[in-house]
């Protein structure tokens, strides 16, 4: 006979897991608790949305409630589930994992989707924040999409970024057909050398443009992502328009 007790507790900043199971017949009885902290990353906001994923065929196929026995080797991944969308996979490409603080520890503490192996006591935790990268200045030149997401605009602009030829200026980039008016409107973009991933940030110095307009804004940047976000203000002509410029390479 086979019998598992679930309990789920959730707080705002770490979602937790406690799974007592008894099992008399077929194996050794074990506990198993889980948390994941998201309270030091962007996505904190989800706390209540991660759920960890169990795999018993070496991450080939994931449960949420897996059918385990003591010695067993498992493996786990973080996910965000929201309603009436794909469940989001968690990887190292945007995210640090720690999972230092388990008992039993797993393979590798760094990993996005460890190895573990089942023991009679288990506690599993793992903190997540978001994966810094330095910005290199470099790696932002070339063509990008622009989409303009606000009431006044909406549409892809396809634009080119390039580096500041004055070097005392080596975090300033330009983006040429600003507002998709043409390759010769262009708009420069100050860069801010980052510590962490909050503090990627970017400026748009109020200036005018080879049309007569007047363009600034601020926003973020995403280095590891490589995405960047403005909040654009532009007036010509006597109006002025507001929308949110995100920049991707697709």
């Amino acid at each position: 006979m086979h019998k598992r007790i679930i309990k789920i507790f959730i707080s705002f900043f770490v979602s937790t897991l406690i799974i007592s199971s008894c099992e008399e017949d077929d194996g050794v009885p074990y506990t198993y608790t889980s948390q994941v902290d998201l309270k030091s990353s962007s996505i904190v906001d989800d706390q209540h949305k991660s759920v960890l994923l169990y795999s018993i065929d070496d991450g080939a196929t994931f449960v949420d409630y897996p059918d385990l026995k003591v010695g067993q080797a498992y493996k786990v991944k973080v996910i965000i589930r929201k309603a009436d969308t794909p469940d989001k996979y968690l990887t190292a490409d945007q995210f640090a994992f720690d999972w230092t603080g388990s008992d039993p520890a797993p393979a590798d503490a760094s990993a996005d989707m460890p190895q573990f192996t089942l023991g009679e006591s288990n506690n599993v935790k793992v903190k997540i924040i978001d994966k810094h990268c330095p910005f290199v200045a470099s790696s932002w030149v070339g063509d990008w999409i622009g989409f303009e997401n606000g009431a006044c605009c909406g549409g892809h602009d396809e634009l080119t970024i390039e580096q500041d030829p004055d070097p005392a200026k080596p975090n300033r980039l330009i983006i040429s057909n600003f507002w998709a008016d043409g390759p010769a409107v262009k708009v420069f973009v100050d860069f801010s050398p980052s510590t962490n991933y909050f503090d990627q940030l970017v400026d748009m110095p109020e200036q005018e443009t080879s049309e007569e307009g007047t363009a600034s804004g601020s926003g973020t940047y995403d280095q590891c992502a490589g995405t960047l976000q403005i909040a654009t203000t532009y007036t010509i002509d006597g109006d002025t328009y507001e929308w949110n410029y995100e920049l991707s390479r697709e």
